[in-house]
């Protein structure tokens, strides 16, 4: 469980470092267009009338709802009876099991939550615009979303929507017309808002208590009816939540609750320098995406043609976007999510490991004799995987079925096709990976594929979601990166070491059938 207002302040001290960069590196006129975001999906965030959380946010990997999400299956004939209503049904990690659990254990903040939020993004929009909002792709992880409603939608930029209208003497919130127009012939209620954290705001909301065309399911009413009416419009992504007064947004991220004094001198120095140069005072609050969609998204692999890329980081996944008409079925292990902007015509297909980098933080720790902090770790293990022969003399790493390199391997063969993987001419990679230089040529060796390492990609989340604030300042109307400038360092494989590689591969993939059910219960065990 986290507090939500940690995101928050997270979020006030990188804009007040942009801020201040802009004031050191340029004397030139200052319009902040945009902000959007991007953060982690699947969040059960509960905010009361003046959208104040009302206890900490149940986090997407809290599997403290495993009763409640047993009655539900029992109930509905099991997991993939569930499966097929919800699409991706998560058991005790979906939002439904853990809603009851909310209201069985903590009743009285249950009985003060007027609305959810489901990702860290959302709550950032929400205190910058007054707006709740929920990206087609945070909604697909829930468990909660109508399978196969993203297709159905059209290309509607809103869905569900609520018209919002935030007030004060110093901030002033407006909703694009097209909210307001899917919001008509809805009950209308007021909820209220804070923007900053320290500047309250009513917000007339006009909300559907329960649409004919809501792409939530109603399954979850079922097993919690006070879930009614607390849940998010789901909107397109790249969409406009509201405009803001500049002046206003930017003074409020003086938080006076703010624990570092220090800091306030700096703070407000940067804040002033940028508002006396201020050219406009209109800022664009962007819906944002959760932050599988705005990695797809920054690896220039949000479109088609975008091909694969991996993430590499503590865990990882490889994806790639794929057309909705080719119908093909989804392979067992694979996951879809929703595109954040072309959910009807598109969605992201991937294929995850528990372990990717963090195979090496278990040898850094496990393995290596000296004692060293893990920068200077990381930096050994490179130096000892230097000196192993291509193959390393037949050992294979197999913590949790996952080693690195050949686990990629499998996740690649898993969305291409295993009995005949297509072709295919590179692997984009991102993620605190990258910076491993061996770990980059060992993986395109394995796969015998040029490897694209993007530099500086432990951020690519961020910059999938300024491709979003590209889309809706009509910057572009595109998601690949043909006009943007990526910087990238690409490891070609060394042909003559395919033959030894495809040898040790074929061993693995046959250990991995063995030892799946011993790694089972030795994990059974541990618990």
């Amino acid at each position: 469980m986290i507090d939500p207002e940690i995101w928050w302040s997270a979020f006030v001290k990188a804009f007040v470092k942009v801020l201040s960069e802009v004031e050191n590196t340029s004397s030139k006129k200052v319009h902040i267009r945009a902000i959007t975001a991007t953060g982690q999906m699947q969040n059960l965030i509960l905010l009361d009338s003046n959208l104040t959380p009302v206890a900490p946010a149940i986090l997407y990997n809290d599997s403290r709802a495993k009763k409640e999400a047993e009655e539900v299956e029992r109930s509905v004939g099991g997991a993939e009876a569930m499966r097929a209503m919800v699409g991706n049904w998560k058991g005790a990690f979906s939002i439904l099991p853990k809603a009851m659990w909310v209201q069985r254990n903590m009743g009285r903040a249950w009985e003060k939550t007027k609305h959810i939020l489901l990702g860290a993004h959302s709550y950032i929009a929400a205190k910058l615009s007054g707006v709740l909002s929920c990206d087609w792709t945070t909604a697909g992880t829930t468990g909660l979303l109508k399978a196969q409603s993203a297709s159905k939608q059209g290309n509607s930029r809103v869905c569900d929507a609520r018209e919002g209208v935030a007030k004060s003497g110093r901030i002033e919130a407006v909703v694009e017309e097209d909210t307001k127009a899917a919001a008509e012939g809805a009950v209308e209620g007021v909820v209220g808002g804070a923007v900053g954290g320290d500047v309250k705001a009513d917000i007339k909301a006009k909300v559907k208590a329960e649409p004919s065309g809501s792409p939530w399911h109603p399954i979850s009413y079922r097993f919690l009816e006070g879930l009614r009416g607390k849940l998010p419009p789901i909107i397109q992504a790249d969409a406009k939540l509201a405009t803001v007064s500049t002046t206003s947004l930017v003074s409020a991220m003086i938080m006076p609750h703010d624990e570092n004094t220090e800091t306030q001198p700096r703070r407000r120095q940067a804040i002033k320098a940028i508002l006396d140069r201020l050219e406009f005072d209109k800022t664009i609050i962007v819906c944002g995406c959760g932050d599988a969609a705005g990695v797809t998204l920054g690896a220039g692999c949000g479109v088609p043609q975008g091909g694969l890329y991996a993430y590499l980081g503590t865990s990882g996944w490889v994806a790639s976007t794929k057309d909705r008409e080719e119908d093909t079925p989804i392979a067992q292990g694979l996951f879809s999510l929703n595109h954040p902007v072309f959910s009807s015509k598109w969605h992201i297909l991937a294929a995850s490991c528990v372990t990717a980098g963090g195979n090496i933080e278990w040898a850094r720790k496990n393995l290596l004799t000296s004692s060293l902090d893990s920068k200077s770790g990381y930096k050994e293990c490179s130096n000892i995987i230097k000196t192993a022969n291509p193959g390393s003399n037949g050992v294979l790493f197999l913590p949790w079925l996952n080693g690195c390199c050949y686990s990629v391997r499998s996740l690649v063969e898993a969305l291409l096709g295993r009995s005949e993987p297509q072709p295919f001419k590179k692997l984009v990679v991102v993620g605190g990976g990258t910076q491993n230089q061996i770990w980059m040529e060992i993986l395109a060796n394995v796969l015998n594929v040029p490897v694209q390492a993007i530099e500086d990609s432990q951020g690519i989340g961020a910059f999938g979601a300024y491709m979003l604030a590209r889309r809706c300042l009509g910057i572009t109307q595109t998601l690949d990166l043909k006009d943007v400038k990526i910087r990238a360092r690409v490891y070609r494989p060394q042909s003559a070491l395919k033959r030894l590689h495809d040898k040790r591969y074929s061993v693995y993939s046959k250990m991995h059938v063995v030892l799946k059910d011993t790694f089972g219960n030795l994990a059974d065990g541990l618990q």
